[in-house]
């Protein structure tokens, strides 16, 4: 693993900072004790995977997708979710073959289970 990779891994930022696609694991809920009990209501537990889907043109709210399920947060709520950004899938070629990251995969086997 490169150094990049590894800073990229330990980051620790709101999860508004990540980018349209990208997705990070729930790390800790800052702000004050209702807005955080309303957050861990809606499935904001530590270790959830959370991918920032995309945000409306004038940035608020924030569309998010979770445990099966999209949701939509003002800039400010999504700010005191705190993420550690998983790295993202990339594709590359190897000797004219496609190797493809894990996700990848699992879609591609669970595809062709429901031929």
């Amino acid at each position: 693993m490169d150094n990049s990779a590894a800073a990229l891994g330990s980051a620790m930022v709101p999860i508004c900072q990540l980018k349209p696609g990208q997705k990070g694991t729930v790390v800790r809920l800052d702000g004050e004790s209702g807005l955080r009990q309303h957050l861990l209501e809606m499935g904001f537990t530590k270790g959830t995977e959370v991918e920032f889907v995309r945000q409306a043109p004038l940035g608020d709210p924030v569309d998010l997708r979770l445990r099966g399920y999209r949701l939509s947060l003002r800039r400010n709520e999504a700010s005191v979710v705190i993420v550690r950004p998983l790295p993202t899938e990339t594709i590359t070629r190897d000797e004219g073959n496609t190797v493809f990251g894990p996700s990848s995969l699992s879609r591609t086997a669970h595809q062709g289970a429901n031929r």
